[in-house]
This record gives structure tokens, C-alpha cells and sequence, in this order.
């Protein structure tokens, strides 16, 4: 009975995150008339729905994990996903979120900070593929967010820019204490990124390869240096070399993808190579 309790805690959990997933264009900081990172209405918004999940994503993650040793990891593994996709949702809506070192964290734990170490927690050790990709994916995006701010620039990530046509990207005036947490903050969500391209799915490596050109195609002098310092351009060479390993000699690993994602998989490989190669030349 017990057990039965605990899943449909999950269960809840879970349509809990679908719910605010679908709502994500409404609560974004700009639609709610809120002020983003540090606004005049820094309390409500996307801002407010982010802070609110990150703090019960961290409590109830380490939970789950108790749990998933004891009933497998099937009971966390959905509703963890469901957490992941629903922040990124919220990231996607909401240009502002990342625009500043801790996009207002206080008391409900979602800081940079927090929101970084629940997200390279999910990214590592996310009981589910989809719990990872998700966690990656919102990695990215704030690295890019994070790096434009501590560069006092306007972030080019594809999100931000089509999130801001229908509302302003806030860039705020930041002291150059602020500026290098930001860049801290960055260069740590780059690191955690780069880590995904080692997932033993590779659906996950190859969301991550994905993520990282998304990130870091644009030009730009910081993202260059964020790049640089990272080790990107090494980590990614080996990972598109691994993943070919993978897909040419894995015929298990075919096979669970299907065909049509390993023929996805195949083309991300040959972007992330072309992607190098611009890369080496433009640099």
C-alpha cells in the first residue's frame, strides 16, 4: 500500500509538470506583465514558476533517488522527466530567465546556483534518457545566458530571440562581481554539458551534440572564449567519434534507437564535424 501511495505521488508530480509545460508562453515574465531577472515584477511570471520548481525539484530528486532503490527507478524516472521538460519549457518562453547571476533566487532555491546543480544533477545522473536530455538542453541554454551576461551583452540563443519578439530581452546594469559569477556560472553549465556527450544513451550524447552547436553557432568573442576554456572543441571531436563507433558496430544500440532517430543521429554527426571545421577556420 505504501508503494502504491508513493507512485501516485509521482503520478502527481508528473501531471503537475505537464500542466505547467502547456501553460509556459502564459508564464513567461513578459506575457504577465512580470520584469524578468530582476525587474519590477521579479516576483511573478516565468520567474516565479522557475524558482518554485527548481526548489521541488531539489528536494524531491534526491527523494526520488531513495526511492528508485527501493521500488526501481521507473517510479522517479517519469515524473523527473516531466520535471526537466517542464523547465526547459519555461527557459524556452522566457528570455529574461538566465539574464542575470541568480535570476533572483532567494529563499525558494532557485538561483543560479541552485538551478545549476539541480540541472547537472539531472543531467548525470537522471534515472530516465529523457530526464538527462531535458536537464542538457536547459544546461545549454543557460550557458549561452549565462556567458551573455557576464559579457554585458544581449544573449543570442535561438530561444531568447524568438521569445523576444513578443517581449524585451532585459539586459540589467550588473557590477563586475556580478558579471564574473555569471561567467562562473556559465562555465560550469558548459563542463556539466559537455559531460552528456559520455551518456551511455546515445540519444542522450547526441541531444547534447545538438544543444552545444545551438549554443555556440552563433559568433560572438564570448562565446568563443566560453568555448575555448571549456575544452569544447576536443570533447565534441571525441564525442562525434564515439557515437560513430556506436551506431556503426552497435547493432543493439540501432535497434533500441529505431531508424529513424539512428538516421537522425547520423545527420547530427555530420553537422557537429561541419561545425568543427567552421569552428578551427573561423577561430
Amino acid at each position: 500500500r505504501g508503494a502504491a501511495l508513493l507512485a501516485d505521488v509521482c503520478d502527481l508530480r508528473a501531471h503537475a509538470c505537464l500542466v505547467l509545460a502547456r501553460l509556459a508562453p502564459l508564464l513567461a515574465s513578459s506575457a504577465l506583465g512580470g520584469g524578468g531577472c530582476g525587474g519590477s515584477g521579479s516576483g511573478g511570471g516565468g520567474l516565479a514558476v522557475w524558482q518554485s520548481l527548481v526548489g521541488c525539484g531539489k528536494r524531491g530528486f534526491e527523494e526520488s533517488l531513495r526511492l528508485g532503490q527501493v521500488a526501481g527507478p521507473e517510479l522517479g524516472g517519469p515524473w523527473l522527466a516531466a520535471l526537466g521538460n517542464t523547465l526547459l519549457k519555461v527557459l524556452e518562453h522566457d528570455p529574461n530567465l538566465g539574464a542575470s547571476q541568480a535570476c533572483a533566487g532567494g529563499e525558494h532555491g532557485g538561483g543560479g546556483e541552485s538551478a545549476g546543480g539541480l540541472l547537472r544533477l539531472l543531467a548525470t545522473k537522471g534515472p530516465s534518457p529523457d530526464s538527462r536530455a531535458h536537464a542538457l538542453r536547459c544546461l545549454a541554454l543557460l550557458a549561452g545566458r549565462w556567458c551573455a551576461a557576464a559579457a554585458g551583452v544581449a544573449a543570442a540563443d535561438p530561444a531568447a530571440a524568438a521569445a523576444a519578439g513578443s517581449g524585451s530581452l532585459v539586459l540589467l546594469e550588473s557590477s563586475p562581481a556580478e558579471r564574473s559569477a555569471c561567467g562562473s556560472l556559465a562555465l560550469e553549465a558548459t563542463r556539466a554539458l559537455l559531460l552528456g556527450l559520455e551518456d551511455a544513451n546515445p540519444e542522450c550524447a547526441v541531444a547534447t551534440l545538438d544543444a552545444i552547436m545551438d549554443t555556440f553557432g552563433p559568433d560572438g568573442a564570448h562565446l568563443h572564449a566560453l568555448y575555448s576554456s571549456a575544452g569544447c572543441h576536443p570533447k565534441i571531436a571525441e564525442g562525434c567519434q564515439g557515437l560513430k563507433l556506436k551506431l556503426r558496430k552497435g547493432a543493439s544500440e540501432r535497434e533500441a534507437m529505431g531508424r529513424e532517430a539512428a538516421a537522425s543521429a547520423k545527420e547530427v554527426i555530420l553537422n557537429a564535424q561541419r561545425f568543427l571545421k567552421y569552428k578551427q577556420q573561423a577561430f
